[in-house]
C-alpha cells in the first residue's frame, strides 16, 4: 500500500503511443476506490510542440508536477512501470491530478 493510501487499480493510455514524438501522451488512473486522476507524458521530442511559450518566442516552457518527461521511446509498459513506482513511493497523489 502506498504511503499516500493511493492504490492503482488500472491504467489507461488516452493516446496512441505512436504518437509519443508529436504530443503528449495522456493517461487515465483508476484507483480501487474507484477515483480517477489524469497525467501525461513525453519525451524530448514532443516537448517542442506544446506547453506554455514564453511571451514574444515560440518556444515553450513545461512546469507540471503531473508531467512525466522520459529520455527515450515511451511504451504502455514503461508508463505502467514509471506510474507503479510512484505509487510505492507514495507520491502518486502529488504526481497526478484529481479527475473526479
Amino acid at each position: 500500500m502506498a504511503t499516500d493510501g493511493l492504490t492503482i487499480q488500472t491504467i489507461t493510455v488516452l493516446d496512441d503511443i505512436e504518437l509519443q514524438h508529436k504530443i503528449a501522451i495522456e493517461v487515465e488512473v483508476t484507483l480501487f476506490d474507484g477515483s480517477r486522476r489524469w497525467c501525461f507524458f513525453c519525451n524530448n521530442k514532443a516537448m517542442d510542440n506544446f506547453g506554455d511559450w514564453i511571451p514574444e518566442t515560440q518556444i515553450p516552457f513545461h512546469n507540471a508536477p503531473h508531467m512525466f518527461v522520459v529520455g527515450g521511446t515511451l511504451s504502455v509498459k514503461m508508463i505502467e512501470t514509471i506510474l507503479r513506482d510512484s505509487e510505492l513511493k507514495g507520491d502518486l497523489g502529488s504526481r497526478t491530478l484529481k479527475c473526479d
